[in-house]
């Protein structure tokens, strides 16, 4: 891939702290998920009902935690990447 731009080193730095928050935002929300489905699975076993609406929203906070753990990993991976070739090179 040609990069047809130059970074400055400020720039680097820059993209290189969004890499490293991006990374952190992705471990967290993969603990959150760990913690989430533990906890879910605890409520199972203990028989706790929920309402209608409420089970609707659960359903979908999967969805949202994957997306936010998949935009962290991909966008760390990607801003990380510009970076340390910048650094490098």
């Amino acid at each position: 891939m040609i990069i047809l731009a130059k970074l400055t080193t400020n720039q680097a730095w820059i993209v290189l702290a969004i890499g490293i928050g991006l990374l952190v935002l992705g471990l967290l929300a993969t603990f959150f998920f760990v913690w989430f489905k533990r906890r879910k699975k605890e409520e199972k076993d203990t028989f706790k009902t929920l309402t209608s609406k409420q089970s609707f929203f659960r359903f979908w906070q999967y969805y949202g935690i994957v997306i936010v753990m998949l935009v962290g990993y991909v966008g760390s991976l990607v801003t990380l990447g510009i970076a340390i070739g910048e650094f490098i090179g």
